[in-house]
């Protein structure tokens, strides 16, 4: 019984590689304690999943200096901080919260950890490194990336938009976001585009085009998608964990599992953008929390419960 729950443990760890590591799953109490304000949940201030902060106390007598895991390798017009203050070259962008470029000004973004760069176009608004990782929210502006630097195997970048999702490895694209839709244009190497709404992603050659334009959807009805598909991650991960008696097999369940994630992946990404665009910053709050929530419940691996048994099916063999 030990080895088939320490093998069905093996394999949700693995499937979170190259993810930054989630809290636990919420538990029912989590759900009525006071949640945190849009201004300090992951959607608007990017604080969870961050880097310990230069000279925090490692316990052990020393100081933890933590590295800037992005920063600002150019800046040209007027681009300011959440703090209000004008963002300049050098700055570490980690803490800066969402970023504002007015018409006509661009900041370069390089991840010093592994040397990708984008660059932003205003007018726009951006929360760059999002958690930590190649994670980009921009509810509105235009975006290049490069090729070469920092592709490596396995490794993506995610651009979340109120009108879908862009990942890419190795591409230099044209992203363009506003109001009226999404184009995302390739002028080397493929990218993927999960649009709002979709069941599945859509891929985008080298040389092609890709458009979502019209009306936006409901910003409720995409952080409903996305609480839906994270439930359902959530769900799949238990299954891996503690499966029936009549499930499939691990790596059948395991499978399921990592095409679940990339749904919700994808789906609270979107939904990340566009509670941006939401009218009053009561519906930014109240949604980003819901959006905040469901991240934490994808990403986890989730407890097992008292009334699950690790024994209900023997996968020794």
């Amino acid at each position: 019984m030990t080895r088939n729950l320490s093998l069905a443990a093996a394999a949700v760890a693995l499937l979170g590689c190259g993810r930054s590591p989630g809290a636990p799953a919420p538990t029912p109490s989590a759900r009525a304690s006071a949640a945190p304000s849009a201004s300090s949940a992951p959607v608007a201030s990017a604080s969870a999943g961050a880097p310990a902060p230069a000279g925090a106390a490692t316990g052990l007598g020393g100081v933890l200096q933590a590295q800037a895991s992005c920063r600002a390798i150019a800046v040209k017009g007027t681009v300011k901080a959440a703090s209000g203050q004008a963002l300049v070259v050098g700055t570490s962008l980690d803490r800066t919260g969402w970023l504002d470029l007015g018409p006509g000004a661009s900041v370069a973004v390089k991840n010093t950890e592994t040397a990708r760069e984008l660059v932003f176009d205003g007018p726009a608004r951006v929360l760059p490194c999002d958690r930590g990782e190649e994670r980009f929210v921009v509810p509105e502006g235009h975006v290049g990336t490069t090729t070469w630097a920092g592709a490596r195997p396995g490794a993506e970048v995610l651009l979340a938009t109120p009108f879908g999702a862009v990942r890419y490895g190795n591409a230099k694209l044209r992203v363009d976001v506003d109001a009226k839709g999404l184009t995302v244009s390739s002028d080397s190497g493929d990218a993927w585009v999960w649009a709002a709404g979709a069941a599945h992603e859509e891929k985008i050659p080298e040389g092609k085009r890709f458009e979502n334009r019209g009306h936006p959807s409901e910003v409720k009805a995409l952080v409903a998608d996305c609480e839906k598909h994270a439930e359902d991650a959530e769900t799949r991960a238990r299954a891996v964990l503690v499966p029936a008696k009549s499930a499939a097999p691990l790596g059948v369940r395991a499978a399921e599992h990592v095409r679940a994630r990339k749904a919700a992946r994808a789906s609270c990404a979107i939904a990340a953008a566009a509670v941006q665009t939401a009218k009053t910053d009561a519906d930014k709050d109240a949604l980003g929390r819901r959006v905040s929530y469901a991240e934490a419940r994808w990403r986890s691996v989730p407890p097992l419960r008292s009334s699950d048994d690790p024994a209900q099916k023997d996968e020794s063999r």
